[in-house]
């Protein structure tokens, strides 16, 4: 993870100097920790797609790397759930969810039981 600062912020896009950060990478922009993937890398200059409204944002403030990609956790759990484009619940979640907050995607414990019906390599038909 390392830390850069914003330049330009153009509707949802932002351009960030300074973050060592990789394509595709998850960063947190501006103070609120907005999240973002890297989309271009330019010398030391990073173009970060924001998930989420950028009003407010301005150069100076911080952005930083996390040093993973973007990724949602998959499972029984989102069967009959309603989710925003981050993955975050809208249903039987939070009743609001605040700019960059993380929220979890399957509620905990909720599985259900496999059994695999064929050996492993077995081509299917």
């Amino acid at each position: 993870m390392s830390d850069g600062t914003i330049l330009r912020v153009n509707g949802p896009v932002v351009e960030v100097e300074g973050i060592g950060a990789s394509m595709l990478e998850l960063v947190e922009v501006g103070e609120a920790r907005l999240p973002g993937e890297v989309i271009s890398i330019a010398g030391s200059v990073a173009t970060v797609q924001v998930y989420e409204h950028t009003g407010g944002l301005r150069p100076g403030e911080p952005a930083r790397s996390t040093g993973s990609p973007l990724v949602a956790t998959l499972g029984p759990g989102l069967i009959g759930g309603v989710f925003d484009g981050m993955l975050r619940r809208l249903s039987g979640g939070p009743d609001t969810i605040a700019a960059g907050m993380g929220a979890a995607t399957l509620p905990p414990g909720r599985s259900w039981p496999f059994s695999p019906a064929v050996e492993a390599g077995t081509e299917a038909s």
